[in-house]
């Protein structure tokens, strides 16, 4: 078994155990796993169906995740990124004024010029021609960003027309379950317990229970058809003007996204030797494939995850956490109720 693992996802008994990288595929899943309400959410005021919008982050998501456990051996999570699908959204589709298959179209461009990249070491010239220090500054913005949109969506950061932002109503139930949520996670976390984010986010479920505000509406359904959106590009815009511009902003974002991410990661799990870092290329053919995937299925670009660092945290070393991340979201078609 354990050579089986080791042949296919890079597992090594001497580093991990199957347990340990089961916890933290299930702990990074469960950090990302927002992205099947929030990517729907955003892409769907663009007027594609936010049903099939659901099915395909969970499709495309499991599929790019699949491709770094048994590619890059990696133990990171991949989804349709935050930031770009806004980009997409709101500025390419709402203020450009362009339609979401115009965006798709672009999406899947910018997906064949990343696989080129990536062939090519492009990407990981790029990488290796930053000082150290910004590769790790990226990753440190992108934590802070995402720091915000949680503040911001839990009540405790608010807008002000004076200072920009402020304190929300931190007596509300909702943000009160926020900062629960919050001190427990960080007391497991200094603790160093095992699964810590994981029990963190089953004590705040649990906790929202007296607050009203965990709900149990269901369980299981049947996925809904990508149909409405699969395949759906725009080809005879493919040589204007915005097309170019788009691709060229998409390209631009998702490249420093993931780079700032990958690296981020790496150090994290301590994979760093003397400035060298293992597995970038798969790692990167991960992401570009995906991305071009995810734009035949109806989505915006794919990333690595950020979050990916939940499961790295509790031990997680080989492409096996990968697997059952992809696992938890190909299982996820069938449990949007939960």
């Amino acid at each position: 078994m354990n050579s089986l693992l080791q042949r296919y996802f890079g597992f090594n008994p001497a580093e991990t155990s199957i347990r340990t990288e089961i916890i933290a595929g299930v702990s990074t899943f469960l950090t990302m796993a927002y992205i099947l309400a929030v990517n729907p959410t955003i892409l769907g005021v663009t007027g594609m169906d936010k049903g099939a919008l659901f099915a395909t982050t969970a499709i495309t998501s499991g599929i790019a995740t699949l491709i770094m456990a048994l590619h890059a051996k990696m133990p990171f999570g991949l989804a349709p990124g935050m930031g770009i699908n806004a980009f997409f959204a709101y500025t390419v589709c709402l203020s450009m004024g362009h339609t979401w298959q115009f965006a798709l179209t672009a999406v899947l461009l910018e997906g064949l010029i990343f696989i080129f990249l990536t062939v090519t070491n492009i990407r990981e010239k790029i990488v290796y021609s930053l000082p150290p220090s910004i590769q790790k500054a990226i990753g440190v913005g992108i934590g802070l960003f995402i720091a915000f949109i949680g503040l911001q969506n839990a009540g405790i950061s608010v807008k002000n027309d004076a200072t920009l932002v402020a304190l929300g109503q931190i007596f509300q139930p909702g943000v009160l379950l926020v900062i629960i949520g919050l001190i427990s996670t960080s007391v497991l976390l200094v603790k160093n317990i095992p699964g810590a984010l994981l029990i963190g986010i089953a004590i705040t479920t649990i906790c929202g229970i007296p607050f009203g505000l965990t709900h149990l509406d269901g369980i299981v359904s049947m996925p809904p058809s990508v149909e409405p959106i699969f395949m759906q590009f725009e080809w005879h815009n493919i040589f204007t003007v915005d097309m170019v511009m788009v691709v060229f902003s998409f390209l631009f974002m998702d490249l420093f996204d993931t780079l700032g991410t990958l690296v981020s990661l790496l150090y994290k799990g301590g994979y760093v030797k003397d400035g060298r870092m293992p597995r970038m290329k798969e790692s990167f053919f991960a992401d570009a494939v995906g991305t071009t995937i995810g734009a035949c299925f109806g989505t915006s670009a794919i990333s690595t995850y950020v979050e990916s660092a939940a499961g790295v945290s509790v031990g997680g070393k080989s492409g096996l956490t990968s697997l059952v991340i992809a696992v938890c979201f190909f299982l996820s078609l069938f449990l949007a109720p939960l």
